[in-house]
């Protein structure tokens, strides 16, 4: 991962995007496995509770798939019993609930200590983990039945059951501030069928809601908890089911957790507590990591591989990213770049992104033209279509639009050195066609809450990913999205979103999402630019995972032996 903050999901209040911009990766794949201990993919396991799913498909017979770890602990005597594991966080993240956040620092800190009924498998299958199978999918895809573990306690002791699976859901549909909403689908109804079953109805089969489900619509929180707080303070002691449970928060410094009696997997949790220290600047965190201070960090940066590769203890883990990098355009906005495609086709044709990419990141990122990986299932040639850099055509299409130059175009963008590095790299590229790029940096908080707002001309993030198209397209493109930055508006847009969750094929569904992505890489209300490898290094533990989105696992590592 680049080392800038990552956009995850979408929500209203949003400080959501964490960017997560990989950290500059300047060595060839070969010498990056030999300047560190161990370089591995998303570990698999045999183990694990479940039929797997192909990401946003109903129940699967074909077996285990592989499993990302929090159901396969180290083997006994491998680890130390107690202690406590601190984790060097990239960023602050946006309130601590999974009903508002957006932010993909608040998904690792919700990794320890907030479960959902579904979890990411390694190679991006689902897999149960409050629930006890994948959902029963009936009639046509609009009924979705799941089981729930009946011995699940959420953190302040009162059970985890049906109905408080509802309540969340109620929350998320309802809250002002949630983020939720249109990840969700035409919800018609939803009923407990009994203490461990829940059964929610379609106005129209949604085909992406078993993937929604791993993630933080489908996390549960207190009822109890949701009652004594209310929801705007639920973020102060967010409250569910987890090997963790919330302890404390210092702002812009730490998140404490401590292990959970209560969790109906206790006797496999290791460590007494885990503290998420915020750590922005990434070579710090290498440097914490080799001194011993820190023991995981959710990024690597090249730049710091000089000083890791001498310490043999410390191991990456690897894994291909569902998010992508975009370049964001506030169509709100009354500027030349907001009234005019032309100027942001041509704008897209003046990034020489293979150039920057191999430049900045060496192999560890790929140029990308879509929202879509090249590794889905939902991927086609019309999805992953590329304009190649072409200054000669960026000009003649800004002579087109009737605009003289230098155009001017002011980017906002975090103010850490990855953030800036990848900014000024696409300026200097765009130059070349006449346009004028000012960048303007400021505090994450600031990028996020301006974006939100529609306080600006264009905007740097990435987003983390989803292993379902819609994931990735409906709240920042549909015109009611609750992440829709650019406020863009697309009829057609909006129709192809729906028709494609209407339907269960993967090929129908994949040629709706190549018809849709076209659209959109000509009104461009984003400019897609590349999508990055995920890089987690840490030291002296075992049982530490990574899933395609980029969260790290950590629900039974312990201190190795």
């Amino acid at each position: 991962m680049k080392g800038i903050p990552m956009s995850d999901s979408l929500s209203p209040n949003r400080s959501h995007l964490l960017r997560g911009r990989k950290s500059l990766i300047l060595l060839a794949a070969s010498a990056l496995c030999a300047v560190v201990a161990a370089c591995s993919p998303v570990q698999p396991s045999s183990s694990g509770g479940g039929a797997a799913a192909s990401p946003g498909a109903g129940p699967s017979s074909s077996g285990l798939a592989a499993n990302y770890g929090p159901t396969a602990p180290p083997a006994p005597g491998t680890v130390k019993k107690g202690g406590t594991l601190t984790f060097g966080l990239s960023a602050q993240g946006d309130a601590l609930d999974p009903t508002t956040t957006g932010a993909l620092v608040n998904k690792q800190i919700f990794a320890s200590m907030c479960e959902s009924l579904y979890r990411l498998g390694g190679d991006g299958s689902i897999n149960p983990q409050l629930a006890t199978a994948l959902p029963k999918i009936t009639d046509g895809g609009k009924t979705y039945t799941i089981p729930l573990r009946a011995d699940a306690k959420f953190a302040d002791g009162t059970p985890f059951n049906a109905a408080a699976m509802i309540t969340t859901w109620k929350r998320d549909l309802t809250d002002p501030e949630s983020g939720r909403k249109s990840e969700m689908g035409p919800i018609a109804s939803m009923k407990a069928v009994d203490d461990h079953t829940v059964q929610v109805k379609f106005s129209s089969p949604f085909a992406p809601f078993s993937s929604v489900l791993t993630d933080r619509a489908g996390i549960p929180e207190s009822p109890k908890a949701l009652k004594e707080l209310g929801y705007d303070k639920f973020s102060t002691h967010p409250t569910c089911v987890g090997p963790y449970k919330f302890q404390s928060q210092v702002a812009n410094t730490s998140v404490t957790l401590v292990k959970d009696p209560n969790y109906y997997d206790a006797s496999k949790v290791n460590f007494d507590k885990i503290i998420y220290r915020i750590i922005p600047d990434s070579s710090v965190r290498a440097q914490d990591l080799k001194a011993g201070s820190i023991q995981v960090t959710d990024s690597l940066a090249s730049t710091s591989m000089a000083s890791i590769k001498s310490d043999s203890s410390i191991k990456v883990l690897t894994a291909p990213s569902m998010g992508y990098a975009s370049l964001r355009i506030n169509l709100k906005g009354d500027t030349p770049i907001a009234k005019s495609k032309l100027l942001r086709q041509a704008l897209s044709l003046a990034i020489d992104r293979p150039t920057i990419m191999k430049a900045l990141y060496g192999p560890y990122a790929t140029p990308t033209c879509s929202p879509i990986s090249d590794a889905s299932p939902y991927a086609t040639k019309q999805s992953q279509a590329c304009p190649a850099y072409n200054v000669a055509k960026a000009e003649q299409l800004i002579k087109q639009a009737g605009v003289s130059t230098p155009v001017k175009i002011t980017v906002k963008t975090s103010n850490t050195s990855d953030s800036l590095q990848f900014a000024q790299a696409l300026q200097s590229s765009v130059k070349a066609a006449g346009f004028d790029m000012k960048i303007e940096p400021v505090e994450f908080a600031t990028l996020l809450d301006d974006m939100d707002n529609h306080k600006f001309e264009a905007g740097i993030l990435s987003w983390s990913g989803r292993p379902d198209p819609d994931g990735n397209l409906r709240a920042e493109m549909a015109t009611n999205g609750t992440g829709n930055d650019s406020g863009y508006s697309n009829p057609q847009v909006d129709k192809l979103l729906d028709d494609a969750v209407h339907v269960t094929d993967t090929a129908q569904r994949a040629k709706i999402y190549g018809k849709m992505i076209a659209i959109l890489n000509t009104d461009l209300p984003y400019i897609y630019l590349d999508r990055s490898q995920i890089l987690v290094g840490y030291k002296g533990l075992s049982g530490v995972f990574i899933d395609p989105v980029g969260v790290v696992h950590l629900a039974y590592a312990g201190t190795t032996a």
